[in-house]
């Protein structure tokens, strides 16, 4: 019975050092993003902040929530999922408008940079 209450424990453990790096991996990416992007307000970020990715802030503020649900080991987790669907649904929204300002060089950049990290 101590083996199994030892191996629970240490689930947990890696289960908040995981929330935890993501939660400061997800605000760091949020901030960063912001400052950098600052500068370029209202120009499609081509280059600096979003090779990885063309939502950065999104995609920090998502890490962000997860690594803080999973920090706390909180079955409100789910109710996550309505807000992930909104900032997909703005993302799509944004990128709409982007390509219809913007034109042919977002469209370039829709084709070489991922919505989120890697895909």
């Amino acid at each position: 019975m101590d083996k199994l209450c030892a191996c629970e424990e240490r689930r947990n453990n890696v289960i908040t050092i995981i929330g935890l790096i993501l939660f400061i991996l997800g605000f760091s990416l949020s901030i960063w993003a912001k400052t950098v992007m600052r500068s370029s307000w209202g120009l499609p970020a081509t280059l600096n902040t979003s090779r990885q990715s063309r939502n950065p802030i999104y995609v920090g503020l998502l890490l962000t929530s997860v690594g803080y649900f999973l920090t706390l080991r909180s079955p409100l987790l789910i109710t996550m999922l309505p807000v992930f669907i909104y900032f997909y649904w703005a993302m799509l929204s944004e990128e709409k408008l982007l390509l219809a300002v913007f034109g042919e060089k977002y469209k370039e950049y829709l084709s070489t940079t991922p919505r989120f990290l890697f895909f």
